[in-house]
């Protein structure tokens, strides 16, 4: 069966503290090359690992919670937009060129495009904003909704920021569970033949045996 991680560590652990712990099973080990400063190297590779997954797992929280509040951020901007789209449709109907340079005749839906033609469209719009106050929609409203599309930029990037930042932490992490994972081998293989008469130790350092009846 598969280990995960918090098993890996806790297991681990019980390795190295009772290593040492024990002045029978570390006398032992010493006798196979695995001294006080060996074991504490293993200790030293399990709280980087520790740290490092701590790291990584805040990354990660930062990057969905900015996700979500970007995602729910474009979810309203859409809304908004498509009320003053529609409003703009019928407002510039017969003038072919404002028409055309609003858009109005294609829509974007994935978001990087999206936020690109929406922009466009509220700095088109900013300029002759007078049109669709007949229609209830002021200038101060078509301005803030080009503010809170451009924050969108912002907002996209930090996302991205985010997102590049859990991976590279993911990087990290994993390096130091194949490091640890390498000394844990190694150490265990060293904990058998040492302590190859005496199973019962084995088991004090969570290494567990097979009993043949």
């Amino acid at each position: 069966m598969r280990q995960t991680i918090v098993q890996k560590m806790s297991r681990m652990s019980t390795a190295i503290d009772n290593s040492m712990k024990y002045p029978e099973i570390l006398a032992a080990l010493k006798k196979v090359g695995y001294n006080q400063q060996m074991i504490l190297a293993g200790k030293a590779s399990l709280e980087e690992f520790r740290m490092l997954h701590e790291s990584q797992s805040q990354k990660y929280g930062d990057q969905f919670e900015v996700g979500k509040a970007f995602k729910e951020d474009i979810k309203q901007a859409k809304q908004i937009h498509a009320t003053h789209r529609k409003l703009a449709k019928i407002a510039y109907a017969s003038d072919i060129s404002m028409y055309t340079r609003l858009g109005l005749g294609k829509f974007e839906t994935a978001v990087d495009s999206w936020l690109n033609y929406a922009e466009n469209f509220y700095n088109v719009l900013i300029k002759d904003s007078s049109t669709l106050q007949e229609y209830g929609v002021s200038e101060e409203e078509v301005a803030q909704t080009l503010a809170s599309i451009q924050a969108l930029f912002d907002a996209r990037h930090k996302h991205f920021a985010c997102k590049g930042e859990a991976q590279h932490a993911t990087h990290k992490r994993n390096e130091a569970m194949r490091k640890m994972d390498a000394w844990m081998s190694d150490f265990k293989k060293a904990a058998r033949f040492a302590l190859r008469d005496e199973p019962e130790l084995l088991e004090v350092l969570g290494i567990f045996v097979r009993t043949h009846v």
